[in-house]
């Protein structure tokens, strides 16, 4: 398995729809799964990017949200933090 994420940044523009979400590579991934949500305990979105980092124009302006980033590789995912 490829180490979990335990630290990363998120960057909001200054009109809040934008996020650029970032952090170190860890070994043994293959790329990540990026989730987030409304609710912490809620993050059904999600997407798969290969960099360690990723910028989205998704949000709405007026909420806040929770991210996860998760590693993955051919032996399977492991949940970050």
């Amino acid at each position: 398995d490829s180490a979990a994420i335990k630290e990363f940044q998120v960057e909001r523009t200054a009109d809040r729809r934008t996020a650029t979400i970032s952090w170190k590579h860890v070994p043994g991934a293959q790329g990540y799964f990026v989730h987030w949500g409304t609710d912490p305990d809620e993050l059904y979105a999600a997407c798969e990017v290969l960099e360690p980092s990723v910028t989205l124009g998704l949000f709405s302006a007026d909420e806040d949200y929770y991210f996860r980033v998760d590693s993955f590789n051919e032996s399977g995912v492991t949940k970050g933090k």
